[in-house]
């Protein structure tokens, strides 16, 4: 699993006025999530998944990505990473 989000990061890194988001780990997600504002909004519920809208726990986030200026949340459901992974295909 380390291996895939190290391509996804080369590949996929997200720039932001801040820095590049990448990858983290457990240890950093909490401070990224703080960096963008959505430590807040996930513990109100109101951080939702990109693709099924269903509101995301910090053991659930599989992924974070910019889009239109927003930093944008995807889920652990399988489904979901697919969308993930056909948008970043095309």
């Amino acid at each position: 699993m380390r291996n895939f989000m190290r391509r996804i990061q080369a590949r996929w890194a997200v720039q932001s006025h801040r820095r590049p988001l990448g990858a983290v780990d457990d240890s950093g997600l909490e401070a990224v999530l703080g960096e963008y504002g959505l430590v807040r909004k996930m513990r109100r519920s109101e951080l939702k998944c990109k693709y099924c809208g269903e509101p995301v726990a910090r053991s659930r986030i599989y992924a974070l990505f910019r889009e239109s200026g927003a930093i944008k949340v995807v889920c652990s459901n399988p489904q979901c990473i697919q969308g993930l992974l056909e948008r970043w295909s095309k």
